[in-house]
């Protein structure tokens, strides 16, 4: 049996991305197999009576478990180092009433993340009460290297078959460009203003939430702002555009990325992290200046076939990021059947 632990953060919940559905979906493939328990996060100004609640959630959750748990069982614990620090509470609990128990982590936060929230010597301790921990990303595997934790093996973010484009991928030479920016983490929405006011023959499609951003980008005509979208929209808007646009900071296994190449969008895209696991220059621009995205955007608006075999590769590159595929990856680690 493998019992996994997973929490719901607001931003995915309900959709088909993120860890939650992640893991409710293997639950319905291996029902006999799994058992799932979900927490949802902890946020900033949540009451100090939630905070208790999810505190006896947790101490429930490993009593239930602590109970049930047999020789060949596996504890699945799906956000480790999160900041909780409720999964890492649970790992020790565990480890100290089996200490001979398989307890597997997924930790998938950037690594300044990491760093904020942990010293390195948490970050060793904390490691070492779980036998494997399994990252979204290369340069996530690399960091916590570099921190001596070498328990560590690499997988990739999934994209579900909701965000597989279902209609041909257009080839129309004469259309104004379509490029459309989302998420949030490890991006700022002011560094896309000055590449947008450089390209004013281009259409841009921000997806900013809940963020107050529209005095940033009131004096620009070729931008249109969606402000909060429910995923049947969002999908809708990823299928009107031709680019995806990301400028970021950091990256390790992104639902952007994942969810842009599954739709079949070109990915013009901040070269850092862990983006090269998940393209490359078939699909991809890579970028470091923000001169060098103004000249990507003008080089793919002046060579639609360019853009049109990007946008091919991406859509074929998300077959090989599937939740089936994914499964395979880990099954060295950890095996549902």
């Amino acid at each position: 049996m493998v019992y996994i632990v997973s929490q719901d953060y607001g931003g995915t919940r309900g959709n088909h991305a993120g860890m939650v559905y992640l893991f409710n979906k293997i639950h319905s493939m291996y029902p006999t197999k799994t058992r799932l328990f979900v927490t949802s996060v902890m946020t900033p100004r949540e009451s100090k009576l939630h905070v208790i609640f999810r505190a006896f959630l947790v101490l429930l959750y490993s009593i239930i478990i602590l109970i049930r748990l047999k020789r060949d069982d596996t504890v699945f614990l799906t956000e480790y180092l999160s900041h909780g620090p409720f999964q890492e509470i649970m790992a020790s609990i565990i480890r100290k009433v089996h200490p001979n128990s398989k307890i597997i982590a997924i930790v998938h936060l950037l690594p300044e993340s990491l760093m904020h929230g942990y010293t390195d010597d948490e970050l060793r301790k904390y490691a070492a009460k779980v036998d494997k921990i399994i990252t979204l990303g290369s340069s996530l595997t690399d960091f916590l290297n570099s921190k001596n934790i070498h328990n560590v093996v690499t997988s990739f973010h999934y994209v579900d078959s909701y965000y597989i484009r279902r209609d041909a991928i257009p080839n129309d030479k004469s259309a104004r460009l379509n490029v459309i920016a989302m998420g949030f983490n490890g991006r700022k929405f002011e560094k896309l203003i000055p590449i947008i006011k450089s390209l004013p023959d281009i259409n841009f499609i921000i997806c900013n939430g809940k963020y107050k951003v529209e005095e940033m980008f009131n004096d620009l005509q070729n931008v249109r702002l969606t402000g909060y979208l429910r995923e049947d929209d969002l999908r809708r808007e990823m299928n009107k555009a031709d680019v995806s646009l990301n400028v970021m900071e950091d990256t390790v296994g992104s639902n952007v990325i994942c969810t842009s190449l599954g739709m079949g969008l070109a990915i013009i895209v901040s070269d850092v992290g862990s983006i090269h696991d998940y393209c490359d220059n078939r699909n991809a621009i890579f970028c470091r200046t923000e001169q060098e995205f103004i000249q990507a955007l003008i080089q793919i608006n002046s060579n639609r076939e360019k853009l049109y075999q990007m946008r091919i590769s991406s859509f074929d590159r998300s077959a090989d990021l599937s939740i089936r595929s994914f499964i395979n990856d880990i099954k060295p680690v950890i095996s549902f059947e």
